[in-house]
């Protein structure tokens, strides 16, 4: 049942494969920039918001438990992770990333992409442009792994660059 359940971090990678594809797809479709991120964010960010800031008021007044990474990296549900959470910035931070809600640590993530990708479409041209810059994300996103094991911090299980070759992968398609 364990490897069953543990499976299921995969379908991560996978939803991050298909959101490279419709951020671009949405990029192209959208009048500007402006309209573009006005739109993806206006998607996410409302009940993000209320979700965070709701726990943060559950978890501060005790009515829900210490969440178990709030716990592990001895954060606490104060004006700083709640304001690291709003602003999509919690990667930068290991010990608040996925402190709130226990799920949250994507969604910096995915707001990091929705803010980049767009960047790369004039710079990869070729299939060639697309290689290389995947290869280069693999290898940055690899080093970032290395040195998280190697040096014991969390800080690359949460971080957007581990994460880049699967949205580019997507974006490629």
């Amino acid at each position: 049942g364990q490897n069953v359940t543990a499976a299921g971090k995969y379908g991560v990678q996978a939803f991050f494969v298909i959101s490279g594809f419709t951020i671009i797809a949405t990029f192209l479709r959208s009048g500007s920039y402006t309209e573009y991120i006005n739109r993806r964010l206006f998607r996410i960010a409302p009940l993000y918001y209320a979700m965070c800031g709701l726990a943060t008021i559950l978890i501060a007044s005790a009515v829900l438990p210490v969440p178990y990474w709030m716990d592990r990296y001895g954060s606490s549900p104060d004006l700083y992770n709640l304001l690291a959470h709003l602003s999509f910035l919690s990667f930068l931070d290991h010990r608040v990333a996925n402190s709130l809600l226990g799920v949250e640590w994507s969604i910096p993530i995915e707001v990091f992409a929705y803010i980049f990708l767009p960047f790369l479409i004039p710079r990869l041209k070729t299939t060639k442009d697309y290689r290389i810059a995947f290869f280069m994300l693999l290898i940055l996103s690899g080093l970032s792994r290395a040195g998280a094991e190697l040096f014991d911090v969390a800080r690359a299980e949460w971080f957007p660059l581990t994460f880049g070759p699967y949205f580019l992968l997507g974006m490629s398609c």
